[in-house]
């Protein structure tokens, strides 16, 4: 028989004994601290890896945006047309006080299935509820607005769209360094009325981008 003297058992027996209440609080208190802290990061990771798509997809709506703008424009054409009411429309119109912010006749239409068509095109650019839209007739002269009306939605987080044209003159106040003067309206004056603008300045003010602007040549 083996004796086991009451010293050696007692520190067994407190060798045994388990964590206190107090280091079980503790170590819980730790766990979260730790918890929240991973939560914290994590989201502001997936917050900042939301943020750079939304911005991917709106650079890569705009690069698109503009590679529309800039092949309507260059191809534009001084043909008028008469729209759905009846009413002759200038080759070009434009600017702050029309019921669109650009609408354009145009040349160059591709015609990849031989489709007895002109080659000539109507667009014209709308933007509504912060949303840019490219419109297109498969006729230029048309019997009502929806007579053959296309539409795409080109970008959307468009909070403000600007828009001015080159006029050709040199009598000006404000001179431009292409010639000319800029004018904030075309195609609804004598002026301009049966003219192309020498070039088109688009300004647009994007969410999560900022001010973007281009300018077009037109001639």
């Amino acid at each position: 028989m083996v004796n086991v003297s009451p010293f050696y058992s007692l520190r067994a027996r407190s060798y045994c004994a388990g964590f206190t209440l107090l280091e079980v609080m503790i170590a819980i208190g730790v766990t979260a601290l730790i918890a929240a802290l991973a939560y914290q990061g994590l989201r502001v990771t997936i917050t900042a890896a939301e943020q750079q798509s939304q911005q991917a997809r709106q650079l890569s709506a705009m690069q698109t945006t503009f590679r529309f703008l800039e092949h309507d424009i260059q191809h534009s054409v001084n043909r008028p047309i008469v729209d759905g009411d009846g009413h002759q429309q200038a080759a070009l119109v434009g600017g702050a006080a029309q019921d669109t912010v650009l609408q354009l006749s145009r040349r160059g239409w591709t015609n990849p299935q031989g489709l007895r068509r002109s080659e000539l095109q109507r667009v014209r650019y709308v933007l509504t509820d912060n949303a840019l839209w490219r419109e297109n007739w498969l006729v230029m002269d048309r019997l009502n607005e929806e007579d053959g009306l296309q539409r795409a939605l080109l970008m959307e987080g468009v909070l403000s769209w600007s828009i001015t044209f080159l006029y050709p003159t040199e009598d000006s106040a404000n001179p431009s360094p292409q010639g000319g003067q800029w004018v904030d309206h075309w195609g609804d004056d004598a002026a301009t009325v049966n003219l192309l603008p020498m070039a088109i300045r688009i300004q647009l003010l994007v969410d999560t981008i900022g001010e973007i602007y281009r300018v077009f040549d037109v001639w």
